[in-house]
């Protein structure tokens, strides 16, 4: 593993044109080292390919236990010598599953360049300033898993172009308050194949394999501009506005490997392609103004006042199937393909009332039908956008000479204290933001051997819109802070 030291050479400037108004330039470029990814690397230490836990039942009577109406196993401390049922009846040994570092992985860093303006406007003591800001990976972390089996007959590609693994295509069960008749959980609704299962892995004598390793891809431009009138007279505000886009592989989303691989939406899960980012802005406004007062005659006594709002785009989101569209084992991260018509020869339907209902949900939503014939990208939508006003409010008290104390509060998300329909964040809640739209099953001699979807789309397969709790509460914190 490459990383015992680095290099990061970087060059900056800054130039006063010789105007009236005061105008400068500033920039810079550089080889920036990214956050250390102690715990994904910590995972190879502690999922080594050794066996954790075995279980094994305890009962006082039946096969597993030693006799007929035996009296079971007696707990012993000693790990060399524990109780074992009969070799026939332990079923299948475990095997081992292992996290793994590339030889030659790096840790991240970004290369980032940026240009700026500062410009007096001349009056009400404004500054303007446009900004621009470009990165582009130099390392990132990416995640695989290595041991995956790929299908063992029929066509090697799903219809959508997808690598086919070799685990069962299904929409799972959705409940059977929403089967189509003649389908079944045997046929059709059957259970996602595990991603530990033999069935699934290339080597069975080996469990999953996953390998924390680089990639090259992905990066972000940023431009922004903002009008602020620095503190005089009292009073200081500024406006600003900021268009970003941003690409990445791999957002990395949990601590543990095997949720790290599972929980990225994409075409085939170990694919080396820069989506758009799942923390990708791409339109932020932010206003804020404060005001100071005076309220008592002392020194160091000021009381400050200072609101915040801010409207931006909100949180990304994908479509996905529901269940599992190309047997790799893993639900709803499957990126959705989206029929070009009713006659799409890549896709049949269970049942006509569900197609018709399909083609009647897609007309109602652009933003999903204009991916039609094609597989809709990554974050490829935005929730509802986000509206947030926070505020702060500090109180200076004078103490001895110097020294003085100030008391502040911040209320974050206040306009939801002031009407709780107010500041209220929404998405869908699947796995890191996903929508999911039909389930599919597969039938491999469809569409002349090329193999066919079949797709069901229904209210067990829709996901719907939620809240976010966490983002849509006001809050409050209050401190103190001694200054001498």
């Amino acid at each position: 593993m490459n990383g015992n030291y680095t290099l990061s050479p970087r060059v900056g400037f800054n130039y006063e044109l010789p105007t009236a108004l005061k105008t400068q330039i500033r920039g810079g470029a550089g080889l920036f080292l990214g956050q250390n990814p102690v715990v994904w690397v910590e995972n190879a230490f502690n999922n080594a390919g050794q066996l954790s836990t075995q279980a094994i039942s305890n009962k006082s009577s039946g096969t597993i236990a030693s006799g007929t109406g035996g009296a079971g196993y007696t707990f012993t401390g000693n790990p060399a010598t524990q109780p074992l049922p009969p070799s026939a009846q332990q079923g299948n040994a475990p095997v081992p599953s292992f996290d793994v570092i590339d030889p030659n992985f790096h840790w991240p860093s970004t290369w980032k360049e940026n240009i700026a303006v500062d410009h007096d406007l001349g009056f009400w003591n404004l500054v303007l300033t446009a900004e621009a800001d470009f990165s582009q990976v130099n390392h990132d972390v990416f995640q695989r898993q290595i041991n995956y089996k790929v299908a063992a007959s029929g066509p090697a590609l799903t219809p959508d172009g997808a690598i086919r693994y070799n685990g069962v295509i299904t929409p799972s069960n959705i409940g059977s308050q929403y089967f189509i008749p003649t389908f079944t959980t045997s046929n059709y609704y059957q259970s996602i194949t595990s991603t530990s299962s033999s069935t699934l892995l290339a080597t069975s004598a080996t469990g999953t394999v996953y390998d924390l390793t680089n990639t090259n891809k992905g990066g972000s431009e940023q431009y922004s501009v903002m009008i602020h009138r620095p503190m005089k007279d009292n009073w200081a505000f500024s406006l600003a506005y900021a268009h970003t886009f941003a690409t990445q592989v791999d957002p990395l989303p949990s601590s543990v490997a095997s949720s790290n691989f599972g929980d990225d939406p994409g075409l085939n899960p170990n694919d080396n392609h820069n989506y758009r980012s799942q923390y990708e802005i791409p339109n932020k406004f932010v206003a804020t103004m404060t005001r100071d007062f005076h309220f008592f005659p002392w020194s160091s006594s000021k009381t400050s006042i200072s609101a915040q709002a801010v409207v931006q785009t909100g949180q990304a989101f994908s479509y996905v199937f529901k269940g599992n569209a190309n047997g790799d084992g893993i639900t709803g991260e499957d990126l959705f393909y989206v029929p070009s018509g009713p006659n799409d020869p890549l896709v049949t339907w269970a049942s006509p009332t569900e197609e018709a209902a399909f083609f009647d949900y897609l007309n109602r939503n652009p933003d999903l039908a204009r991916w039609a014939g094609k597989v809709a990208s990554r974050n490829s939508s935005f929730a509802q956008w986000q509206r947030t006003v926070n505020l702060h409010v500090e109180q200076e008290i004078p103490l001895h000479a110097d020294a003085h104390l100030t008391l502040f509060a911040d209320c974050f998300n206040f306009a939801n204290l002031l009407n709780k329909k107010w500041g209220v964040t929404t998405n869908y809640d699947g796995s890191f933001e996903t929508q999911t739209v039909a389930g599919t099953g597969y039938n491999p001699a469809g569409n002349g051997g090329r193999g066919q979807y079949i797709y069901t789309f229904n209210a067990g397969t829709l996901g719907l819109p939620t809240t976010f709790s966490d983002m849509s509460r006001w809050n409050i914190q209050v401190g103190a802070r001694l200054e001498f």
